[in-house]
């Protein structure tokens, strides 16, 4: 994903976020969180990642929630002239608002290591509505991105 594909999906995404900002609906959210939590019961009992991995627990509680695609990475993000597309809502609903927000960042990573400040960048800048008393929302879903590599992955 270049640069410019990078802030047209962070424009679309936060589009989208912003429209949907806090909005009560709970249904899809607890789906969500039986599944994280079944992948805690995984590594709970490691001291770094379970450790981690509790806090971002206890943050997806609290954390404001939007309409999120809850698979977003960039291959979601389909560019059309210019228009960026989100798709695959297969596991999207009302979520954290960091869950999208931080797979992309996480996503972005393994493929682009070198822009690690730009993808900050135009994420902070792109998602104004965000507290900053939830900024760490990110960061641990970061972690949580990660896990969920280890998880599928092993």
């Amino acid at each position: 994903m270049t640069n410019e594909q990078a802030i047209a999906a962070a424009d679309s995404l936060s589009d989208i976020q912003n429209s949907f900002w806090n909005c009560p609906d709970i249904e899809r959210f607890e789906t969500y969180m039986d599944r994280i939590a079944k992948r805690y019961s995984y590594i709970k009992d490691d001291t770094i990642i379970g450790t981690a991995y509790a806090f971002f627990l206890e943050r997806q509680r609290t954390c404001p929630r939007t309409l999120s695609n809850g698979d977003f990475m960039e291959f979601n993000a389909v560019t059309d002239r210019g228009i960026v597309y989100i798709v695959d809502w297969g596991f999207g609903g009302i979520m954290p608002y960091s869950l999208d927000i931080a797979r992309f960042i996480a996503f972005l990573l393994l493929s682009n290591p070198k822009d690690l400040f730009y993808i900050i960048y135009i994420i902070f800048n792109k998602f104004r509505c965000i507290p900053i008393e939830f900024y760490d929302s990110i960061a641990y879903f970061i972690v949580q991105c990660f896990v969920d590599c280890i998880y599928l992955y092993s």
